[in-house]
């Protein structure tokens, strides 16, 4: 399915409930798994982070993924813009469990491994964590889940989930509520909320950036906006098309082998 955002993060949310909430968030889950992506997909994705004080920063990077035979989700991130991160590299592998990040660029001798703590870090000067990068590509991690009551998104009826990381996670949250539009099957809105219930980000999906791409529904656009720092970032899709990469491609070993800065994407 070209063109996959976030709907991916409420897959697996049943797997992480008890057995009362297993029924309760049936629906949810079903109406998640109208929207799988195929494997083998590619798009191009500028994310736009502006500071409190106007100033913007632009990161073009093409996304491929895939699915191993074993049902497991894989994905890399190629980037393009800005200069300082051309031919750098972000691979995550999920295992069924919970998924580990890798990052390499040309500055850096070896790969990275990106764990605990460090996924609270900020994803290229963007509002975005890899936590919140990982939660909204809907790789796995720790959390138990449960259904609230149903709500409206402005003239939208969504469904709504809770989720909160277990301390496996090393989280940097407490709890995520995401509100999933009942139509399409994409979230209109998910709040992230720190230690003391206190709201820090919220990423808002407009239903007019909701559109079906064949037999499913996918999201252009989102926006994430902290709110304790007043910043705000853009996450849109420029293109989609289909193409392989060999599997090869997504592993630690490939990810070191990083093109110099300046040379072009593979």
């Amino acid at each position: 399915m070209p063109g996959y955002l976030f709907v991916g993060a409420l897959l697996l949310l049943p797997l992480a409930a008890g057995a009362d909430e297993k029924g309760a968030l049936r629906d949810v889950a079903a109406c998640a798994e109208r929207n799988l992506p195929q494997p083998d997909t590619v798009r191009a994705v500028r994310i736009v982070a502006r500071d409190r004080l106007g100033f913007q920063k632009v990161t073009v990077a093409k996304i491929y993924g895939r699915w191993t035979e074993e049902g497991h989700r894989q994905q890399l991130a190629q980037f393009v813009k800005p200069d300082e991160l051309r031919g750098a590299k972000l691979l995550i592998l999920g295992d069924g469990e919970q998924s580990e990040i890798y990052f390499k660029s040309s500055e850096l001798a070896k790969v990275k491994h990106i764990r605990g703590v460090g996924k609270a870090a900020a994803l290229f000067e963007s509002d975005f964590s890899y936590e919140d990068y990982e939660h909204l590509q809907g790789f796995k991690s720790p959390v138990e889940s449960k259904r609230r009551e149903d709500a409206m998104i402005g003239e939208r009826a969504a469904y709504v989930v809770e989720t909160r990381p277990t301390e496996a996670a090393n989280s940097a949250y407490e709890s995520i509520v995401t509100f999933v539009d009942k139509e399409t099957c994409v979230p209109l809105r998910i709040d992230f909320y720190e230690p003391g219930g206190r709201l820090r980000k919220e990423l808002t999906v407009s239903a007019s950036d909701i559109i079906k791409k064949g037999s499913v529904w996918v999201a252009r656009a989102a926006l994430l906006r902290d709110v304790r720092d007043y910043t705000t970032t853009m996450l849109l899709i420029d293109s989609t098309e289909q193409e392989t990469l060999p599997a090869a491609m997504f592993s630690v070993e490939a990810l070191q082998h990083t093109e110099p800065v300046g040379a072009p994407p593979e």
